[in-house]
């Protein structure tokens, strides 16, 4: 059974807040209050690279 996070569709968002934490979201799902949009919608693997670029 997949996480209602874990889409099956490939696309997916990285999402930031204030403190500079990344994480990467379900397209189909508006980011949490307190975080905004910061990459995407891409690949996976193309957000999982955008984040490994920022650390």
């Amino acid at each position: 059974m997949n996480s209602p996070l874990e889409p099956a569709a490939p696309h997916v968002i990285v999402v930031g807040d204030e403190q500079g934490h990344l994480a990467l979201w379900p397209d189909f799902v508006a980011p949490p209050v307190g975080w905004a949009v910061e990459f995407g919608p891409a690949f996976r693997e193309e957000c999982l690279a955008y984040v490994e670029g920022r650390r």
